[in-house]
């Protein structure tokens, strides 16, 4: 993994921007020689993507840029966007969750972090 999110780094500080599965050509174009299994996948992209950007280094990505350095404030508006949109996503799939076990299986399940309704604190 540290091979490949050093691969991206280098190509992003590069000025490179695109799509992921152009990303993932890239990738493959720069390990010519040394081939390391751990890069074959979109999947492990993306997550050395996302352990560079939990180490501060300012990858953005959006639905109609692709990946992209943050470096200006439209930059970072339009990453925190996507950003909003997939953990919203990610709230309603939870909430669904919980709705439909309860409906499947009459339980009552308390969500994580929530207290019910005149609960006290």
């Amino acid at each position: 993994m540290e091979q490949t999110k050093a691969i991206i780094k280098t190509i992003m500080e590069q000025g490179w921007e695109g799509k992921r599965s152009d990303l993932l050509s890239r990738i493959h174009k720069v390990q010519t020689t040394d081939w390391s299994p751990d890069i074959s996948s979109d999947r492990t992209m993306r997550r050395a993507v996302a352990e560079l950007v939990d180490e501060g280094f300012p990858i953005g990505s959006s639905p109609d840029r692709g990946y992209f350095l943050v470096k200006t404030q439209k930059d970072y508006d339009g990453a925190t966007k996507a950003l909003h949109s997939k953990a919203m996503a990610i709230l309603r799939r939870e909430r669904k969750l919980k709705i439909g076990a309860e409906d499947a299986y009459t339980v009552q399940l308390k969500m994580p972090g929530v207290a019910r309704q005149g609960a006290k604190k």
